[in-house]
């Protein structure tokens, strides 16, 4: 039988395949990349990535990313509002969100915010019909909201701005 070849099983054709892949791992790469002696070289660190939009599912309810008060009379009274001004103020802005790309302030107890009249041309005349309104609206959509800034209450400023979906567990902001 000294003619005849041993039949190679699927098993000891995979073993020589990595004893090979081993030893060029061991010998090639090395050379290739400077050397078995070269030092290892300094690498820069990658910069961080920004971060990920929402994700937009059908049918979600759009995000602006503002939490929000009632103008009560008293505090226009305050800040030297006129009382026929009514709207919803801006006290907070999520970071990330379509309104923290826009220049909007917040509201502390010295200083109003940016006031909120109206989306679409439907007046929001507090947080509850605010966040009705907005969440007519499905994420990626756009929304039209005239606001005014407490120190120009007479100039008024129509923004439109795409909506984003809510991120999951987002319920403080609107």
């Amino acid at each position: 039988m000294a003619g005849r070849t041993r039949l190679r099983t699927p098993r000891a054709a995979i073993y020589g395949l990595a004893a090979v892949a081993l030893a060029f791992n061991a010998f090639a790469i090395p050379y290739a990349v400077g050397g078995t002696h070269a030092r290892p070289r300094r690498v820069a660190a990658l910069p961080a990535l920004p971060p990920l939009p929402p994700v937009l599912r059908p049918g979600d309810p759009a995000w602006f990313g503002i939490a929000t008060r009632t103008l009560t009379p008293e505090r226009a009274r305050r800040l030297h509002i006129p009382a026929y001004v009514t709207g919803v103020e801006i006290v907070a802005i999520a970071k990330g969100s379509p309104a923290a790309r826009l220049p909007l302030s917040a509201g502390t107890r010295r200083r109003a915010g940016n006031l909120i009249l109206s989306v679409d041309g439907q007046p929001a005349s507090s947080p509850a019909i605010l966040r009705e309104l907005l969440e007519r609206h499905l994420g990626g959509q756009q929304a039209l909201l005239v606001l005014i800034q407490p120190e120009q209450l007479d100039q008024s400023i129509n923004v439109s701005v795409t909506l984003d979906g809510r991120p999951p567990g987002e319920n403080r902001y609107q």
